[in-house]
């Protein structure tokens, strides 16, 4: 794994740390990669899993565009040479939540009324995808939907845009 993300990432160096480890889905595992960046891969050698990690990676960034909470920064979803695929990810130290409930209940509440504040804040609903004139890439939308497809496993779901 170390020289295919060079080759994919474009580091200069890979060393794994700490302990692979998975579930019933896929595995994953830490490196330290050029500068003491840490980064975070989980791999699955199935064939969905570029799908998979593709609708991961789309998910994760539309979650990012809102502000409301913390998520990992995917960098990448690359396949694997014996089949299968990965995606990278920047690395977070997990914590226990104890002393953080509060805020990440806050966070998650502000999350599911983000379409709506920002509607009132930023005036006329938006198409599904693209940006305002502010060039604000968090768009609103009129609808439910998404504009990937996402997995619940190895599962698609259908995330077509509807008016319910």
């Amino acid at each position: 794994m170390e020289a295919l993300l060079v080759k994919e990432l474009g580091y200069s160096a890979a060393k794994a740390f700490g302990v692979r480890a998975g579930g019933s889905i896929s595995q994953g595992q830490g490196f330290e990669v050029d500068g003491g960046r840490r980064i975070f891969v989980k791999q699955n050698g199935k064939s969905e899993a570029k799908g998979m990690f593709q609708g991961e990676l789309e998910g994760l960034e539309a979650l990012q565009r809102t502000g409301c909470v913390r998520v990992p920064k995917p960098l990448k979803v690359f396949e694997l040479p014996d089949g299968g695929a990965a995606i990278a990810f920047d690395f977070v130290e997990m914590h226990p939540l104890k002393s953080a409930s509060g805020s990440l209940g806050e966070n998650l509440a502000r999350l599911h009324l983000h379409n709506s504040s920002s509607r009132h804040s930023r005036g006329p609903l938006l198409e599904q995808q693209g940006s305002d004139d502010a060039g604000d890439s968090s768009p609103l939308v009129a609808s439910f939907g998404f504009h990937a497809v996402t997995c619940c496993g190895y599962l698609p779901q259908d995330n077509t845009w509807t008016d319910d």
